[in-house]
């Protein structure tokens, strides 16, 4: 299972980062910083690719062969228009 988050950084406020985390270790690995209140969609979807290219790059690295799909992958503290967006993607990069 992959879990894809965004974390809120304590200043300056608004700004944050997103991370994935990689079943059975739950280590975060880091994506890219991001403005939480001021990412129009298209940036999102720029976001979530490139976080699943990393995904893939650390997967093949451990020699692990997982699909990313919409089941294998859940989501933490991600507003659900960004999920729905997630979801756009998850179609679009198999």
């Amino acid at each position: 299972m992959i879990v894809l988050g965004v974390r809120e950084l304590p200043n300056p406020k608004g700004e944050g980062y997103l991370y994935y985390k990689l079943s059975p270790s739950g280590r975060e690995y880091f994506v890219d910083y991001l403005n939480l209140y001021e990412t129009s969609d298209e940036e999102l979807k720029a976001f979530f690719v490139s976080a699943f290219r990393k995904v893939k790059n650390t997967l093949m690295a451990d020699g692990r062969l997982e699909e990313i799909s919409v089941e294998t992958v859940k989501t933490e503290n991600i507003a659900d228009w960004a999920v729905k967006l997630l979801k756009v993607v998850l179609l679009t990069i198999r």
